[in-house]
């Protein structure tokens, strides 16, 4: 960063991106090459003019980039300047081009003997802002974050194995990731020129770290901006230039562009995806140039609104993450937005995460609309938003997560309908629509409240009666018990009342549905486990000193002591996946379903505000992996997660989160306990009735052949497939019933 200006209430960095390209080169051209390595010695920075900035420019953190044109005579000097690229900042560029105009460029030497119109970009940035509205963290207290943050990862995070050297986290490759998803701004040589720093970025929290991560920051910015500015010429241009077939999904670990034309490739495929699922979804051309060049420029107003802020967190969960895979870092609040919500607007029950230009879902909470719907999975792509059926969409591809929230947030009652593109549909798909009643999301906000219904199951006159109870998250409102609120909110008392009242109505089998249930904490789950076997050990917690704890469910009476089964899939995590493992290793419970998500992390959170010298500095607050799960049995169901005794396929997950190694899967000591039998006895019988069933079954094999097809428009196929797989755990459940009131065995 080559610094050319200061002032008391901020310093300006600047950065030459592309020096002095071809004569013949015009902005654009500069655009796609920046940041290719030009020779230090074409401006002499030592001769140019300090900058004025005007102070109502100034923002406290800020980016951006311009693209000014220089007349350069053969002597190097300036004859005549001007913006051929604005940052969006008026005030700062012609600041910035009127002290540049001062500078010496190097003499001619091959160029020609006229003068010669130059293009030259630079990113500038605001290092930090006195007043209000400034961002809350200085460059002193990001450094003293990161700082602490490190230590306390290397003292307290779990390990299970003794790292001794840091250089092996995988800091760099963490950051490239998060700085560029897709893989079309980097090239393999700056690949290449940032692989030395691995070890540095990977270091133990100083200074040095911050400024190579900023440094990889500002080269992002420069590259996503050259794609922005290349996008814009091509929808200038005949959109013909932008059809052609479609080269199939590109892999996430794809290689890296190795050259400057495969990138600009990548950036032509990336538009033509684009322009091929607005065609898809019925789009006229001139529409659909619209679209994308509004698109485009929300981008680059959002871009250009990037902070140190924004690069110190991208890097901070980077750093986070590479020693413990779940981990993350909170920046403490910003300044508080100037938007003025009008009251009684509700939202449905869905977070949103940003990932690259996208808006995507992360998770559902509370029993609210988004949850219920059925129609919107961890990773789906939010593209649009229209305020009811029949309206306007307004793409929302590159916004802030809060103008998305805003967006969607609404009259209770009103119907919001998002333009959805699946995480695993083919690029260009047109996406498909989600309508969704506002309504309040009840409870706490991870509150999805189990509830319960009896279903019954007609076998040749003989009726059974089955408990489905739904519990699609852990929940207990801490503060309330805590205050010694006697009916507070938790998911076990919840369920223990759903119990009492299936067994009033003469349940003959408690079917516990556990699908998309990410889970919660490491005592719900044990206490859970007390309905169903209390006193019973559920579970072993490995600490970070490698000892081993046994938790065992709360003693006392069963709430259900009769036939029970437990209903998982792709998304059960956690947990769901304790409580299940429990179930399966004491010979408790029938697992159907899919194998579950294999996360055994057991994790706290910490403030990083207890180091901080006093109240007014905050550092944030750390995510971290301090124990890992094991079943009673001593195997760990780490990657693998739940297989199910009774494979029934439902609902795929797209989010890529299920089956990843974070922790090495080594089992340990087990527990001694004496598993119950009547189940593994009639297993054989279960699976040979339910294979013969599901072979006869058109229902059943059309669900098989719809799993493997992409999502696509139709929104009721992921209901669709979920029916079905809970109509087969139902009969399942009912050959459960039959064959242990007749004692049968396998041999029968």
């Amino acid at each position: 960063m080559i610094r050319i200006g200061r002032k008391a209430t901020a310093s300006i960095a600047m950065t030459a991106i592309a020096s002095v390209l071809a004569a013949t080169a015009g902005p654009l051209r500069a655009a796609e090459e920046a940041a290719k390595p030009r020779s230090p010695r074409l401006i002499d920075f030592r001769t140019c003019a300090k900058p004025e900035y005007p102070k109502a420019d100034l923002r406290a953190e800020h980016v951006g980039m311009v693209t000014v044109l220089f007349l350069v005579a053969p002597d190097g000097t300036v004859k005549d300047s001007k913006i051929a690229r604005s940052s969006g900042y008026e005030g700062l560029d012609q600041a910035a081009r009127t002290a540049l105009a001062a500078c010496r460029f190097a003499p001619a030497g091959a160029m020609t003997d006229a003068a010669t119109w130059l293009p030259i970009q630079y990113v500038w940035s605001i290092d930090g802002v006195g007043g209000a509205g400034a961002a809350p963290m200085s460059p002193g207290t990001q450094e003293q974050a990161f700082l602490w943050a490190a230590r306390v990862l290397a003292r307290y995070r779990y390990r299970p194995e003794v790292q001794t050297s840091n250089a092996s986290a995988p800091v760099l490759d963490r950051y490239l990731k998060a700085l560029d998803p897709d893989r079309m701004l980097f090239t393999r040589s700056d690949i290449a020129n940032l692989e030395p720093q691995r070890e540095q970025l990977a270091g133990n929290g100083d200074s040095k770290q911050l400024a190579a991560a900023f440094a990889m920051f500002d080269q992002m910015f420069a590259r996503r901006m050259a794609m922005m500015a290349w996008t814009g010429d091509a929808l200038r241009g005949p959109l013909s230039a932008l059809d052609g077939n479609a080269p199939g999904p590109r892999p996430a670990d794809a290689p890296w562009p190795a050259s400057d034309a495969e990138r600009q490739a990548l950036w032509r495929q990336r538009a033509a995806d684009a322009v091929r699922s607005l065609r898809n979804a019925g789009s006229s051309d001139k529409d659909i140039v619209a679209t994308l060049t509004r698109r485009n420029d929300n981008q680059l107003a959002r871009l250009r609104a990037l902070s140190r802020r924004d690069a110190f967190e991208l890097f901070m969960n980077a750093y986070v993450s590479a020693f413990d895979p779940h981990g993350a870092y909170f920046a403490p609040p910003g300044p508080a937005p100037s938007r003025v919500e009008a009251p009684g607007r509700v939202g449905v029950g869905l977070t949103l995460k940003k990932q690259g230009e996208w808006v995507t879902a992360y998770e559902m909470v509370g029993d609210g609309p988004a949850w219920r719907s059925g129609q919107l999975h961890v990773g789906d792509r939010i593209v649009g938003v229209a305020q009811g059926a029949g309206q306007p969409v307004t793409d929302v591809v590159g916004w802030d997560l809060s103008d998305v929230v805003a967006l969607m947030r609404g009259l209770p009652g009103s119907t919001v309908v998002l333009s959805v593109s699946p995480a695993n549909a083919p690029a260009g798909s047109a996406p498909r629509s989600v309508a969704l009643v506002r309504n309040p999301v009840s409870g706490h906000a991870n509150a999805r409240h189990a509830a319960a219904k009896l279903e019954v199951l007609d076998r040749s006159g003989v009726d059974y009666r089955i408990a489905v109870v739904t519990i699609p998250a852990f929940y207990e409102d801490f503060a309330a018990k805590r205050a010694g609120v006697s009916d507070y909110a938790s998911m076990t008392r919840d369920v223990a009342g759903l119990l009492a009242s299936m067994k009033a109505q003469h349940a003959d089998a408690v079917l516990l549905d556990m699908r998309r249930n990410g889970g919660g904490s490491f005592a719900d789950a044990v206490d859970f486990a007390g309905l169903f076997l209390p006193g019973a050990p559920v579970a072993q917690q490995r600490e970070l000193d490698t000892n081993v704890n046994v938790k065992f469910a709360p003693a006392g009476t069963p709430a259900w002591d009769g036939p029970l089964a437990v209903l998982i899939d792709e998304r059960s995590a956690a947990a769901t996946e304790i409580f299940a493992a429990a179930m399966q290793d004491h010979g408790r419970g029938l697992v159907m379903g899919d194998p579950s998500v294999g996360r055994t992390s057991v994790q706290t959170m910490i403030s990083l505000d207890r180091f901080a010298p006093n109240r007014s500095e905050h550092y944030g607050t750390l995510k971290m992996t301090v124990a890992q799960a094991y079943r009673v049995s001593g195997k760990t169901f780490e990657q693998a997660g739940i297989i199910p005794d009774i494979g029934i396929p439902g609902v795929p997950d797209s989010s890529g989160i299920a089956h990843q190694l974070a922790f090495p899967a080594v089992p340990i000591k087990p527990v001694e306990f004496s598993p119950r039998g009547e189940l593994k006895a009639v297993m054989p019988v279960l699976s040979r009735r339910h294979e013969t069933r599901t072979a006869a079954d058109t229902s059943y094999q059309a669900m098989l052949r719809a799993r493997t097809r992409p999502s696509g428009n139709d929104g009721t196929a992921d209901a669709d497939i979920a029916r079905v797989q809970l109509g087969e755990a139902l009969q399942v459940v009912g050959d459960q019933i039959e064959l242990l009131r007749t004692g049968a065995t396998a041999g029968q």
